[in-house]
């Protein structure tokens, strides 16, 4: 096990009661926590921004709008293509709104519960 140089350190449960066993995470001397953070300031960490695999049902879906759209624009006249494109791009803005929303829904849950972990005086059974 690593030596913890630093006054903060990690709390990693091994139950629900304490003592809890306590120990520094370092990688090459850095404080993984302080990285962290140091890479989500600097936009390092984008949660927006991924690859998907193939032939996957988000590939086959991506694959199914694409050839969709690709179609109505040859269909279209001009109005219509630019009408349509208004459409495509105002479905985007409103897919990135929703996946930033459920995003900080999930997060804010995410430490809700482990708030509530860490908090063992809530039940109504107690150790004898």
């Amino acid at each position: 096990m690593l030596q913890c140089q630093h006054k903060i350190s990690l709390a990693l449960l091994n139950s629900f009661r304490p003592p809890f066993r306590v120990r520094c995470l370092t990688w090459k001397g850095d404080f993984l926590i302080r990285k962290t953070l140091e890479n989500l300031y600097y936009g390092n960490i984008t949660p927006g921004e991924q690859q998907f695999y193939r032939n996957t049902d988000y590939d086959k879906a991506m694959k199914t709008v694409s050839g969709c759209e690709e179609k109505l624009m040859h269909l279209l006249n001009d109005d219509e293509k630019e009408l349509l494109a208004d459409m495509v791009s105002a479905q985007h803005v409103v897919n990135g709104v929703a996946a930033a929303e459920n995003f900080i829904m999930g997060f804010r849950l995410g430490m809700r519960i482990g708030i509530e972990v860490m908090d063992d005086d809530d039940g109504c059974v107690g150790d004898i």
